[in-house]
């Protein structure tokens, strides 16, 4: 049978197509690029398999309507731009090829890693490209391609941003493949990706099974057949070219971006819904862009009306039907002046078990033209679990996101502004799942009197939490009389952005091995699963170890409501632990624009780190929401400046806390302060 298949496969193959769209022949498209382009990695292990051109030219055929094509792929391994145009390859192998209908370029990852002064000469390399191609094959559309998800995700941005302004400078047509691939990441981070390992590293006792897996001295293959063996060696996800799967996904992409482009050229729509290709071209919008740092992964397409269908991409817990999908932060390319109308769907979360539409609580957006000064918008609820948004574009492109973002890179400039600060410790503590440093913040003395935990960003899309510790901070470095009173007092403790993976990639709740890290805080945290709990944990327990025991922690989130949550487990010491909550709760009703109140009697969060920290370790903690659309005490939408000007009033708050509170002696029924539990078997295996 499966030779069948492939004798049936190779005669697809080989039948040539008729020329219905064409006066001269077949289109012809050529793929430039390095060996995420050429694949010959793929090419070696299955030489009669699909490859990216046959992939391509195969989806392209399928859809009836389309003239047939001819793909070919001049990609090469190791390839920089520079060298292509100074080694005399693309006057041998490139300019003798002659005429084409489109020339695909995709370059960046070896010009990064070895063309000196990379941010200066790329962009003149790949211009000079251009200039080289259009006057080679003036009939060609030249289309400059992002790279795909290969390096961490601040380094291929580095990269993208400069292929979009290479585009918008040569007024070129910008092809993002990044997006699509870095969301079929999210069934699995390694899935697309082949696995190349050098034989000397895997452990003898195994290098005479795998012999038939080695090539040029590498145990090589393509899809995950050994992972139950080899995942936990060091680098065995390492290298990141695309397999069979990933040349697949490019592959769809391209061929769905050269159809859309081949039937503008036509003049013609789409046989099976023509009025989608009129949509398009009465919405005004020419492409949504999502290849740039803290991007939400998503696809979208459009109503007979013009309505631009915005599908977000969930994120799943594992073993778990739970799923989140809220963050957007994308960008729009569109005609200045015209006025889009975009649906957001895929908005049916599941928590606990149950669905649970996120589209009560998407009240409100922000928008940007430069992707700095942001200003609110409202949203429209519409029936079936639908909201929508409309925009006039003030000019060729405009920034839309649920809240006013906060990445990786404000929060490394926030930290290099006070890394020095005589009053300032940062300490690494571990790592995330992709391996991006986790640091302890710590303001103030570590001998002072009281000590203050505060944790943000658990859930990737909750920014108002990085503005609050933000604000929190510069205001306890300004000197004056009030910030010096107050580090008499206390010292605070922050862990800034605890799901980085989750940021970078866009995500909405889960960490990239698919666990909540606001949740399963009544047991020990697996090192594997939830590295970031894990070393947030040790750190802790070393804390306390040490007579450091955090007199209070606030656990920081955005939702669509905005309390404070106050938990109450059946533990030892509870009246008083409520107590002092009331208090904070007063005191945050003094100092600040908190209105919205706090959680009743009943009212219990199993696993979070507000009531797991007040279990296991007998620290006050809670977990303080933030209203992502309205504060009622302002009477205004949100912001990242309403936000760090909250963060400045909490450290009044904390002033007055520690003046007024009830003691937490052992007397009160915690564990002294120079106590531990005892690791369980568990953490002990761990």
């Amino acid at each position: 049978m499966k030779s069948l298949r492939f004798w049936c496969l190779a005669a697809i193959l080989a039948v040539p197509v008729a020329a219905s769209g064409a006066e001269d022949g077949p289109l012809r498209i050529l793929l430039l690029g390095d060996s995420t382009t050429i694949g010959s990695v793929c090419r070696q292990v299955e030489p009669k398999g699909l490859h990216l051109e046959d992939v391509i030219r195969l989806l392209l055929a399928a859809q009836k309507d389309l003239p047939p094509t001819e793909v070919i792929n001049q990609g090469r391994d190791g390839e920089l731009i520079h060298g292509l145009l100074s080694s005399g390859r693309y006057d041998r192998d490139i300019v003798p090829l002659k005429h084409f209908d489109y020339i695909f370029i995709r370059y960046g990852l070896n010009d990064m890693a070895r063309r000196e002064k990379f941010e200066e000469n790329f962009p003149k390399d790949y211009s000079d490209l251009i200039a080289r191609l259009r006057g080679d094959f003036p009939k060609a559309v030249l289309v400059p391609m992002t790279i795909i998800p290969y390096m961490t995700p601040e380094r291929d941005e580095r990269v993208n941003g400069l292929i979009r302004k290479v585009a918008g400078a040569e007024h070129l047509p910008l092809f993002d493949v990044y997006t699509r691939y870095q969301a079929e990441l999210a069934h699995g981070p390694n899935m697309l990706n082949y696995r190349r390992y050098p034989i000397e590293k895997i452990p003898e006792k195994d290098r005479a099974w795998v012999a038939p897996f080695v090539r040029d001295g590498r145990v090589t293959v393509m899809d995950n057949r050994l992972d139950a063996h080899f995942r936990d060696l060091p680098g065995w996800f390492g290298d990141r070219h695309p397999n069979p799967a990933g040349y697949h996904v490019i592959g769809d992409e391209t061929a769905r971006f050269l159809s859309r482009r081949i039937r503008e050229k036509k003049g013609t729509t789409a046989g099976a819904r023509p009025q989608k290709a009129a949509g398009l071209k009465a919405s005004g919008l020419e492409y949504i862009d999502t290849g740039f740092e803290n991007a939400s992964p998503l696809w979208y397409d459009f109503a007979d009306d013009g309505t631009v269908l915005v599908h977000l991409i969930y994120d799943h817990e594992r073993s778990s039907p739970n799923r989140a999908a809220g963050h957007f932060h994308f960008r729009l390319i569109a005609r200045p002046g015209s006025q889009l109308a975009l649906e957001f769907r895929n908005l049916e979360n599941v928590w606990n078990g149950r669905k649970g539409s996120i589209a009560r609580e998407l009240k409100t957006a922000v928008v940007s033209r430069d992707g700095k000064t942001w200003k609110t918008v409202i949203l429209e609820r519409l029936p079936g679990d639908r909201v929508r948004l409309a925009v006039t574009m003030p000019g060729p492109e405009l920034y839309v996101a649920r809240v006013e973002p906060y990445r990786l890179s404000d929060l490394d400039q926030w930290l290099a502004t006070i890394r020095n600060h005589p009053l300032v410790e940062i300490t690494p503590i571990g790592k995330t799942v992709e391996g991006r440093a986790l640091q302890i913040v710590r303001v103030g003395r570590s001998e002072a009197p009281h000590r203050v935990f505060l944790r943000a960003r658990a859930h990737p899309w909750e920014a108002g939490g990085n503005w609050i510790v933000q604000g929190l901070v510069d205001r306890l470095l300004t000197g004056d009389d009030q910030a010096r009173k107050c580090l008499d007092r206390y010292c605070v403790y922050v862990l800034p952005m605890a799901n980085k993976d989750g940021v970078a990639h866009g995500r909405t709740r889960f960490n990239l091995r698919g666990k909540d890290l606001n949740r399963n805080w009544d047991r020990p945290a697996d090192p594997v699963l939830a590295p970031e709990n894990h070393a947030l944990e040790t750190w802790l327990e070393s804390m306390i170890q040490q007579g450091k025991r955090p007199d209070l922690a606030l656990e920081l989130h955005n939702d669509g409501s905005g309390q404070f949550h106050i938990s109450r487990p059946p533990v030892a010491g509870l009246v008083q632990h409520v107590e002092r909550m009331k208090i904070l709760e007063r005191l945050l009703r003094k100092h600040t624009w908190f209105t919205e109140g706090a959680t009743n009697e009943s009212f219990r969060n199993p696993g979070t780190l507000g009531e797991g920290w007040l279990e296991r370790y007998g620290i006050d903690a809670a977990v303080h929401e933030f209203n992502a659309n309205w504060i009622a005490g302002l009477n205004d939408h949100p912001s990242g400046a309403h936000w760090r000007h909250y963060g400045d009033r909490l450290t009044r708050v904390f002033l007055d806390y520690f003046e007024t509170r009830l003691p937490t002696a052992s007397a009160d029924g915690w564990p002294a302060q120079n106590s531990v539990p005892a690791p369980s078997p568990a953490r002990l295996a761990s």
